[in-house]
């Protein structure tokens, strides 16, 4: 089993294998933040599928990739592209390997081979009231250096606006930099940030690391899902953002940046206040 694991954890995608009788026998650690940072494998082990993913078939997903909005026991919704394979041994099937990636992290990935100066507002093709209203108050806020928010469900391409927005800004020469708050663990996502010093922490690398706040100077930064932003981490991007410094974790100095921060969400934030 200890082996399974590491080879499942080893692989970029998602991956939960099941019983026959569609009991969690494995699952990876890319698959709980997925579905939800608070589970542990212990408590899903054992378990059967539908008890976590609801509304979950496989039957009509062997061998051919299929997208859906899975329902998740604890209320949430995610959309993914994913497929079953059985796993047979002497001609029997003993179990079936579900991998699947979220559309968000697709979209991700495409932008991320997308350059910046390609995303534009004429990009964004819709005739709808509402949608024309939003690019117009986009394209008046562009103009500003204001810290910006983006609400929306996910998949609606709020960080097309703020590749957007950034693009016609007066940072558009400078990076745009983006991070998804949900996709990186906890205890790395302060690292991610503000980056880290020689030796702060087992494993580190021995020159340090710089963080997305630095990388992104004298452009934007862009945190995606900012709702889910553990809570000790909240006063240090305040700080960040009032007195435009960060401090490396393990360092003294601070450290000047000139950014703009647009951030998104598909929370409530004023009903979770």
């Amino acid at each position: 089993m200890t082996e399974v694991n590491e080879i499942i954890n080893s692989i970029n995608k998602s991956i939960i294998i099941i019983s026959p009788d569609k009991k969690i026998s494995h699952i990876n650690i890319k698959a709980l933040n997925s579905l939800n940072m608070s589970l542990s494998k212990d408590h899903v082990i054992g378990k059967s599928v539908t008890d976590i993913i609801t509304n979950i078939n496989i039957n009509d997903t062997h061998n051919k990739e299929v997208v859906a909005t899975w329902h998740i026991n604890d209320g949430r919704e995610i959309k993914v592209l994913y497929k079953s394979n059985d796993i047979v041994l002497n001609q029997k099937r003993i179990s079936s390997l579900i991998s699947f990636d979220e559309i968000r992290d697709i979209i991700n990935i495409a932008m991320n081979y997308t350059t910046d100066d390609s995303v534009n507002f004429p990009n964004i093709i819709g005739k709808s009231s509402k949608l024309l209203d939003v690019i117009k108050k986009a394209t008046i806020v562009a103009k500003s250096d204001s810290t910006i928010l983006l609400n929306g469900e996910s998949g609606t391409g709020k960080e097309l606006f703020a590749r957007a927005i950034h693009n016609s800004s007066p940072r558009k020469d400078g990076p745009f930099m983006a991070i998804n708050c949900t996709c990186i663990p906890e205890n790395l996502l302060e690292s991610e940030l503000f980056g880290y010093e020689k030796g702060a922490f087992t494993g580190a690398n021995s020159h340090g690391r710089i963080g997305k706040f630095e990388l992104a100077n004298n452009g934007t930064l862009f945190l995606d899902e900012i709702g889910d932003l553990p809570l000790h981490l909240q006063p240090k991007l305040l700080r960040a953002i009032q007195e435009k410094e960060i401090y490396r974790v393990g360092g003294n100095n601070p450290i000047k940046v000139n950014i703009r921060i647009i951030s998104a969400t598909h929370r409530n934030l004023e009903e979770l206040v």
